[in-house]
């Protein structure tokens, strides 16, 4: 079963990478798999 957003939308599916406290890898790898997706944006 995949986790839904507040909006019903699966987080699977969203081209977002949520900041809080996590090593900062966690983020790099976030962004480097958005890259390797296709995302046109990664900083907004």
């Amino acid at each position: 079963m995949t986790e839904l957003n507040s909006r019903g939308v699966s987080m699977a599916d969203e081209n977002v990478v949520y900041v809080g406290h996590k090593p900062v890898m966690n983020y790099v790898l976030a962004c480097v798999t958005q890259l390797n997706r296709g995302a046109e944006s990664l900083l907004q």
